[in-house]
């Protein structure tokens, strides 16, 4: 049996290296690269590091992915991490990792609401049940247990930096997904992430040569131009068609609904349905740190980015030749101004922000920038979303869906994605 995925992303790479295992013939189709959010470029000056095009951590909970470095062999560079969390607001950073820095968030509002606050989130670290949140706005299930003020003054600030007009229509299903899972990456109020030395792009180009060796194919720089659904689909790409017994999609339901031919118009409703958040990635290459945390969110209103992560406060500057690497954030609509802007217009943009945000940033420190961007980096939750979620199969004759759309309520990160694709896997090829 000969299977076609569309899409050489995590998704796209876990599907062919199980099918593989399994016997199945693969062709893997990119468009450009392998690696899609995960990938990475390689850093200047070394042969094997790579610098992620978007931040990349896992978790302790995120066995899948562990397991899928370790089969790769990589287990040995996977290094733990003590992590610290902040959020920029009024002129400050405020740590926010602990029930004591909860406490002491005085941004939320009195004692009360802080209090009310911890209470909130510790029923979403211990509830298992979230499917009926799906329904609840984050706003509701706030106002609901008495903490609004608490929620205006944390939450909306930071998912309207997510989402923009959107963040009102967010059910709490979505804090649930980010809340539960990372609750089990803390130990006495110590958070400790994973990151895979060289970066997760050294797993990609692994588990691209792995695929390659055991006969499948993972065909790089030809964009798929069609899908024909049938009997024998077919997939028409730059270098001509090809007939498989079953396609396996893995990239935006949006250009499935672009490139499959004679699509029925309520599967293009379907695809439709589930929107898309972009993001724009300016990654910076100091040679001076700049703070104290790794993950700094911002809530100020005057401030131009949603996040600033200092990765090499996670990972160490030794790697990148004593550098010290910055990514400076924005998650916005599809479209948006953002969208051709360069790279020295995005850093300028975020100049005046950078020195309020860190007071010892220097223009003159700054060794070289990238930017990149996504035009598919998430799907828009908004409120009920699970009847949304699109089948693994019954949308097109032998057109398969596996994809981040699927991982909700949890976060689209690789571990959910490689779970996601394990379970599409053992359903239906078991």
């Amino acid at each position: 049996m000969k299977i076609s995925i569309v899409g050489g992303g995590i998704t796209g790479l876990t599907v062919a290296h199980q099918l593989l295992k399994k016997g199945y013939k693969v062709v893997v189709y990119e468009h450009n690269q392998p690696g899609g959010l995960a990938g990475g470029v390689l850093f200047p000056g070394t042969k094997d590091i790579y610098l992620d095009k978007y931040y990349h951590h896992i978790f302790k909970s995120d066995i899948e992915i562990i397991r899928l470095i370790e089969e790769h062999g990589l287990g040995s560079d996977l290094m733990w991490l003590e992590s610290k969390s902040g959020i920029f607001t009024k002129g400050h950073h405020w740590p926010f990792g602990t029930p004591r820095d909860l406490l002491s968030f005085s941004p939320i509002g009195n004692l009360w609401q802080r209090l009310l606050m911890g209470v909130n989130l510790f029923y979403f670290k211990c509830v298992e049940d979230w499917q009926h949140l799906d329904s609840i706005s984050c706003r509701e299930f706030f106002e609901q247990r008495w903490n609004l003020a608490g929620y205006r003054n944390l939450w909306e600030p930071l998912l309207q930096k997510k989402f923009g007009d959107a963040f009102d229509n967010i059910p709490a299903s979505f804090l649930w997904g980010r809340i539960h899972p990372r609750a089990q990456s803390r130990e006495k109020g110590r958070e400790t992430l994973g990151y895979l030395r060289g970066g997760f792009q050294r797993l990609i180009l692994t588990m691209v040569e792995s695929i390659r060796e055991r006969g499948g194919m993972v065909v790089t720089d030809n964009p798929v131009q069609h899908i024909i659904p049938g009997n024998k689909p077919q997939v028409v790409s730059k270098d001509g068609d090809e007939t498989f017994d079953r396609v396996v999609w893995t990239i935006s339901l949006d250009l499935l609904s672009k490139l499959v031919k004679d699509i029925p118009l309520e599967v293009v409703r379907k695809a439709k349905a589930i929107e898309y958040i972009a993001v724009t990635c300016l990654v910076i290459v100091m040679n001076k740190q700049q703070g104290n945390f790794y993950w700094l969110n911002n809530m100020d209103p005057g401030i131009s980015f949603g996040a600033v992560i200092e990765h090499t406060n996670l990972a160490s500057p030794e790697d990148y030749g004593g550098n010290h690497i910055l990514y400076v954030v924005n998650y916005h609509r599809q479209n948006c101004n953002f969208d051709n802007i360069g790279a020295e217009q995005n850093l300028d943009m975020h100049l005046p922000s950078l020195h309020k945000v860190f007071h010892d940033f220097r223009q003159e420190d700054i060794d070289r920038i990238y930017l990149f961007k996504n035009s598919y980096s998430s799907p828009l939750y908004n409120l009920r979303f699970l009847e949304r979620i699109p089948p693994y199969q019954g949308w097109l004759p032998n057109v398969d869906i596996c994809g981040m759309a699927q991982v909700y309520p949890e976060d689209r990160n690789m571990n959910h994605c490689v779970r996601n694709t394990l379970n599409y896997i053992d359903r239906y090829f078991g």
